[in-house]
């Protein structure tokens, strides 16, 4: 009875370092200054679940670098100037982990859709996002 208790206690790790490259998934390149907003998720208490967030920039090789005091989780929200924004989940089950960040292009779109899309006129086609996105527009962020 006991080992069935405790088989459903999350395992934590401390002092988590992320590190890692974003990369344009087509031509494999660095994507430089791409944003990278991370919650690390943690057991607070018994019930209840806490969350430290964390902020960076890559380099102007891609590179990017995070350090969290604990966690089994770590939900990411990535962006960048003329990608798709990502949101992803990673279990965390060590301390030290390297990561490689995939983007996807925007695909060029006529101006007569993007003005129609935005004012609710026009819906894409699905063949051109698989999945639920965020298109950034200059200056703002729009829901797809």
């Amino acid at each position: 009875m006991m080992l069935l208790l405790m088989s459903g206690c999350v395992r934590e790790a401390y002092n988590i370092s992320w590190k890692g490259v974003v990369v344009d998934e087509t031509t494999g390149k660095p994507v430089r200054h791409a944003r990278i907003l991370a919650s690390s998720s943690y057991q607070a208490n018994i019930d209840e679940t806490g969350a430290q967030k964390n902020y960076t920039l890559s380099d102007e090789y891609g590179r990017f670098r995070m350090s969290f005091r604990r966690g089994f989780g770590i939900t990411v929200r990535t962006s960048a100037s003329g990608f798709l924004s990502g949101l992803d989940y990673k279990v965390v089950k060590k301390p030290d982990i390297s990561d490689t960040i995939f983007f996807h292009l925007i695909r060029s779109m006529p101006v007569w859709w993007l003005g129609k899309w935005m004012r609710g006129l026009f819906r894409p086609p699905s063949h051109l996002f698989g999945r639920s996105i965020l298109l950034q527009v200059p200056d703002r962020m729009q829901a797809v």
